[in-house]
């Protein structure tokens, strides 16, 4: 890279240089503070802007939708539901991952009709990217409910709040699908979505960048 970029520039390094030689001591200096200032500070800006140049960039985009939690596997015989509901031993867990497979069209063992939202994330960039991590910020606000009106639930304020997240192994052209269901006494909502890579890796892969429909929200209900 630095090759790349300096080498259209050595021809003029010279021609510098030769004019610089055939200067008057005073005036050389000047020209010297010039050239200094040049090779310390706009080189390397130069070299940096190259390489973020260079830097690939993979658009994600996520959607989700309300849907049922599915009570038969689908043709690729797994399927993925994030389970919302806050733990007691780790403070900042929002949930788990709740997984089921087996053979297309056996059932899941969920009941029907449970109501949950179906998201899908999509690569729409150039290349595959793999361990992907979609992470769920939530909050869980008190159901309160009300004595002079039975089967009527208000919500409350927020009584716990945290982070769960969902790996997908690898993003392609397929979406990767999962689905998210609340699990919890509580009202439930998802105030953030981000992506990032779930492990350490090489330096080199490419930027990851999550758009989503802001005006879509995933909220629940009291689970039970």
């Amino acid at each position: 890279m630095l090759k790349t970029i300096l080498a259209p520039l050595t021809p003029v390094f010279a021609a510098v240089a030769a004019s610089f030689l055939q200067q008057v001591w005073w005036l050389r200096g000047i020209e010297g503070a010039a050239f200094g200032a040049i090779a310390f500070v706009f080189i390397p800006m130069l070299i940096n802007w190259g390489s973020s140049q260079s830097k690939v960039v993979v658009t994600l985009r996520l959607d989700c939708a309300v849907d049922f939690l599915p009570t038969i596997l689908p043709s690729q015989g797994r399927v993925v539901m994030v389970q919302l509901q806050p733990a007691n031993i780790v403070p900042d867990q929002a949930g788990q991952l709740n997984e089921r497979y087996g053979e297309p069209g056996q059932a899941t063992g969920w009941p029907p009709n449970t109501h949950a939202y179906k998201c899908e994330v999509r690569n729409i960039g150039a290349v595959d990217v793999f361990d992907v991590g979609i992470t769920l910020t939530v909050n869980f606000r008190e159901a309160i409910r009300s004595e002079s009106k039975p089967g009527e639930v208000g919500s409350g304020g927020v009584v716990r709040a945290g982070k769960v997240t969902i790996v997908a192994p690898r993003l392609e052209k397929p979406p990767f699908s999962f689905y998210v269901f609340n699990d919890s006494p509580y009202f439930a909502a998802v105030t953030a979505i981000s992506a990032a890579y779930a492990w350490p890796g090489d330096a080199d892969r490419p930027t990851l960048k999550l758009n989503r429909d802001p005006m879509r929200s995933i909220s629940f209900g009291p689970g039970r």
